[in-house]
C-alpha cells in the first residue's frame, strides 16, 4: 500500500512536470578584513556617541545576513540601536561594517541561513559584549577609546557537523591609546545546493521524488531505515523551513526545476534567488 501511494504521488508530480513543458566556494570561506569599513547609521534618531568607541564587524561578503545590535542600560533597556542587512557578493558596501558606540553593555544578533539560496533555514548567532569607559591610568591599560572587533568566518558544513555557530574568548590589546577587543566567530553553511537531495549539483525531478519518498516513509513510521535522509539532506530540502520533509517541499522542488527547465530564472517560495542562476546572470 505504502509503495503504491509513493508510485501514485510520484506519477502525479511527473505529470505536472510533463504538462509544464559560480556559487559559494565549496571550501571554507576566509574572513574579509577590508581597510575601510562601511559606517552604519543608527536606527535611533539623534544617536551621536561622543566617546569615539566603535564596534567593527568583519564578515564574509558571499553570505547574506541580518545584523542587529541592542544596547542595555537603565535608560535604554534592550534598545535596538543598529539594524542592517549584509547582501551577497554583489553588495557594493563590501563585508566590513563599523558601528559607533558609547560605553555600555550590548548584544549583537547575526541572523543567516545555513542553506545556500535560502531565507527560511535560519540561525542566529548571539553575542554579548561591553564597551568600557576610558581609562587614563598608567600603562598598560591606559586608553581613551575602545574598538571591539568581531571577525566572522564561514565554514563549509558536511552532514556530520554541528550547525551551531561558535564564538571564542575575546583577546585584548592596547596601542596608541586605543583598547582593542577582538573576538573570532564562525558560522557554517552546507555546500549542497538547495533542493539537491542526492547532492549531484542539480535540483531536479529526481530530488523531488526522493523527498516525497522520505515523506511517505516517515509517515508510515519507517524512520530508522539505513537510507533515511541525513541532517544535510533534510536541511537543504526543507524548503519551507519547518524542520521536516513533506509533500509541499517536494512540490516546491518540482516547481523550481520546471521553471528552470523551461528556461526561466526560478526563485524559491521564500523569494530567495538561487545562487546558481544568480552567478550565471552576473
Amino acid at each position: 500500500m505504502k509503495q503504491a501511494v509513493f508510485r501514485l504521488t510520484s506519477a502525479a508530480l511527473s505529470a505536472v512536470l510533463s504538462a509544464s513543458a559560480s556559487m559559494i566556494p565549496a571550501g571554507a570561506a576566509d574572513t574579509a578584513k577590508p581597510d575601510a569599513p562601511q559606517e552604519i547609521a543608527s536606527v535611533v534618531k539623534d544617536f551621536e556617541p561622543l566617546s569615539g568607541d566603535t564596534f567593527t564587524l568583519n564578515s564574509v561578503p558571499d553570505v547574506p545576513m541580518k545584523v542587529e545590535i541592542f544596547q542595555h542600560s537603565p535608560e535604554r533597556a534592550n534598545l535596538l540601536l543598529y539594524q542592517n542587512d549584509f547582501k551577497p557578493a554583489a553588495d557594493e558596501l563590501g563585508a566590513s561594517r563599523l558601528y559607533r558606540m558609547e560605553p555600555g553593555d550590548y548584544t549583537i544578533h547575526i541572523t543567516y541561513s545555513y542553506v545556500m539560496s535560502s531565507k527560511s533555514n535560519n540561525l542566529t548567532l548571539s553575542y554579548d559584549f561591553s564597551i568600557d569607559n576610558a581609562d587614563y591610568s598608567a600603562a598598560p591599560t591606559l586608553h581613551e577609546k575602545t574598538n571591539y572587533v568581531m571577525n566572522l568566518g564561514c565554514n563549509t558544513l558536511v552532514e556530520t557537523d554541528s550547525v551551531t555557530p561558535k564564538t571564542g574568548a575575546p583577546k585584548t590589546a592596547y596601542q596608541n591609546s586605543i583598547k582593542t577587543e577582538t573576538v573570532e566567530s564562525t558560522i557554517g553553511m552546507y555546500a549542497c545546493h538547495r533542493g539537491d537531495f542526492d547532492n549531484n549539483g542539480t535540483t531536479n525531478v529526481i530530488d523531488a521524488q526522493l523527498v516525497l519518498r522520505e515523506y511517505v516513509e516517515n509517515f508510515a513510521g519507517n524512520t530508522d531505515r539505513p537510507d533515511a535522509a541525513n541532517s544535510m539532506q533534510t536541511a537543504v530540502c526543507d524548503i519551507d523551513g519547518d524542520g521536516r520533509l513533506t509533500a509541499m517541499d517536494a512540490q516546491s522542488i518540482l516547481v523550481f526545476y520546471t521553471e528552470s527547465f523551461a528556461g526561466l530564472t526560478p526563485d524559491w517560495p521564500d523569494g530567495a534567488p538561487d545562487l546558481r542562476f544568480a552567478a550565471a546572470e552576473s
